[in-house]
């Protein structure tokens, strides 16, 4: 799964470790609030909806890659499902590569469920204004 899932981890794992270090320059920014620079620095840095926005990114990247995630996940539970009906589930977590594709996918299972039916509780309920996944969408009709 993990290689058929083009730049998604990519892109993912760059949207975290941009979260990470900001929070971790806003903590040493408030260590040396003595200096001008830093306070500068620091006043750029600020964004009290960071791990809002960062969610928002990561739903947002989740909603346009959802095809292809399914797929994917459709693909390697397959095998997995295979190999447990066959008594060869061990051999997909013999390595370390093998180890974090199964449990990658076993992860992405859950995932994608609880993303559909999120989806399908959000048309239902009719709230489609306050979600994030339909922010630059205007509509008027209700579904």
């Amino acid at each position: 799964m993990f290689l058929n899932s083009g730049s998604y981890f990519l892109i993912q794992t760059f949207i975290m470790i941009i979260y990470v270090v900001s929070r971790l320059l806003n903590t040493l920014f408030k260590c040396c609030p003595q200096y001008r620079i830093v306070r500068k620095l620091a006043v750029l840095n600020y964004d009290p909806q960071r791990f809002n926005n960062t969610l928002s990114s990561l739903g947002k990247l989740l909603l346009e890659s959802y095809f292809d995630l399914t797929f994917c996940v459709i693909l390697s539970s397959n095998v997995l499902f295979k190999a447990f009906m066959q008594n060869k589930f061990s051999e997909y977590f013999s390595t370390g590569a093998d180890r974090f594709a199964s449990i990658v996918t076993i992860l992405y299972i859950l995932i994608m469920s609880i993303f559909l039916l999120y989806g399908y509780y959000i048309t239902k309920k009719g709230s489609t204004q306050n979600s994030i996944f339909f922010e630059g969408i205007k509509t008027n009709s209700k579904w």
